[in-house]
């Protein structure tokens, strides 16, 4: 319960970030901010969502802690979205968006490591 507990604040604050940044650094929210940029960048991201709901219920059904690998999974769609981003739609500044985002999972990660460093053993 405790893994639901921080994916949530994750997304809540994720959410207000978002709109924080977008608003500083006037990359306004399109149809591009969410559709793919092209047939490789869709398939991408539904492997990488497959993976994560899989990591989410092996979390719900074991009592491994697999955290560690729901932030690598994150990590891995924000790089994979900043690269398609960057090479095929570079005049949205999706991909700053999404540098971010990634900085801050990757800051989220390290303050939760010190918080509680038991959350990462299995």
């Amino acid at each position: 319960m405790n893994f639901l507990f921080i994916i949530i604040i994750f997304f809540i604050a994720s959410y207000v970030l978002e709109t924080a940044i977008r608003k500083q650094l006037n990359v306004p929210k399109t149809a591009a901010s969410v559709v793919p940029v092209n047939r490789v960048h869709k398939i991408g991201k539904n492997i990488i969502l497959g993976l994560l709901i899989a990591t989410l219920l092996v979390s719900f059904t074991t009592t491994i802690h697999v955290l560690w690998i729901f932030l690598i999974i994150i990590f891995a769609q924000y790089i994979f979205d900043i690269i398609m981003q960057f090479k095929y739609a570079r005049q949205t500044k999706e991909h700053l968006i999404n540098l971010f985002f990634l900085i801050f999972y990757g800051l989220a990660a390290v303050a939760i490591y010190f918080v509680n460093p038991a959350i990462y053993s299995v």
